[in-house]
C-alpha cells in the first residue's frame, strides 16, 4: 500500500508528501513499480524534478540507468566499474545507457559511454525497438545526435512501426535535425508500417522549410 501511495505521489509531482513516506520509511525511496522500474525513474520519466531530488536524497547510490538518465557521471563510472556487462545492457523496461543518455540529452554521458565502447545502434529491448539515435532525435537533441553520427550510428535504421529518425525530427517540425540527418544520407522515401513517408509527417503550412528541404532532396 505504501508503496502505491508512493507512486501515485511521484507522478502527481508531490515532492513534500513524498518526502514525508521516505522520511518515516527511508526504504521506500528504493521501491519500483508493477512493472519493476523504480520510483526515481517514474519520476524522471513524469518531468517531475522536484520529486526527483527528494527520491535521491534517500538513496545511497544510483543504479546504472538511472545514473545514465540523471547525467551523473561518477555514478556511472562506479556502476560500470563493478559490473562492464552494464554497458551494453537493458534496464528492466528496456533501454540502454547510450538510449536514455541520448533521449535526456546528456552528451556528457555519451561521449563516455561510447569511449568505453557501447554499441551506438544498440536498439532497445522493448516494442519500441529504438536506437539511441532515434532517442536523439525525438528528444530533439541535435548535438547528441551529431555525436551519434560520428561514432557510426546508422541513419536510416527503422524502429517499431517504422519510423526513422527523420520520420521523427519531421513530426517535431525540428529543423536543424531534419538538416542534420540529410546531410548524414537519411532516405527521405522510408515508409512506416502506414505507408506515411517524412514529409508526410509535417503541416506544410507550419512547416515550409522543411517541405522544402525534403523537396529538393527528393528532386
Amino acid at each position: 500500500m505504501a508503496t502505491s501511495t508512493l507512486m501515485d505521489l511521484v507522478k502527481l509531482g508531490d515532492a513534500d508528501g513524498v518526502d514525508d513516506l521516505c522520511h518515516q520509511d527511508p526504504a521506500l525511496a528504493a521501491s519500483t513499480d508493477e512493472n519493476g522500474v523504480s520510483a526515481l525513474m517514474v519520476s524522471i520519466y513524469w518531468g517531475k524534478p522536484l520529486v526527483t531530488a527528494k527520491l535521491r536524497a534517500y538513496l545511497p547510490r544510483l543504479g546504472f540507468f538511472e545514473a545514465c538518465a540523471l547525467a551523473d557521471l561518477p555514478a556511472v563510472q562506479d556502476a560500470l566499474s563493478s559490473n562492464t556487462e552494464l554497458l551494453n545492457s537493458h534496464s528492466i523496461d528496456g533501454f540502454s545507457g547510450l538510449g536514455f543518455a541520448a533521449f535526456f540529452g546528456h552528451i556528457e554521458i555519451a561521449h563516455y559511454l561510447l569511449s568505453k565502447g557501447a554499441e551506438v545502434d544498440n536498439h532497445s529491448s522493448n516494442g519500441l525497438k529504438v536506437t539511441p539515435l532515434g532517442s536523439a532525435a525525438a528528444g530533439g537533441h541535435g548535438l547528441l545526435a551529431e555525436l551519434l553520427l560520428r561514432n557510426g550510428a546508422k541513419v536510416n535504421t527503422q524502429q517499431n512501426g517504422g519510423f526513422s529518425p527523420l520520420h521523427s525530427a519531421c513530426q517535431n517540425g525540428d529543423v536543424e535535425m531534419v538538416k542534420l540527418l540529410l546531410q548524414a544520407g537519411a532516405d527521405t522515401n522510408l515508409k512506416t508500417i502506414e505507408g506515411k513517408s517524412p514529409i508526410d509527417m509535417i503541416e506544410i503550412e507550419t512547416n515550409p522549410e522543411i517541405f522544402r528541404l525534403l523537396s529538393t532532396q527528393k528532386s
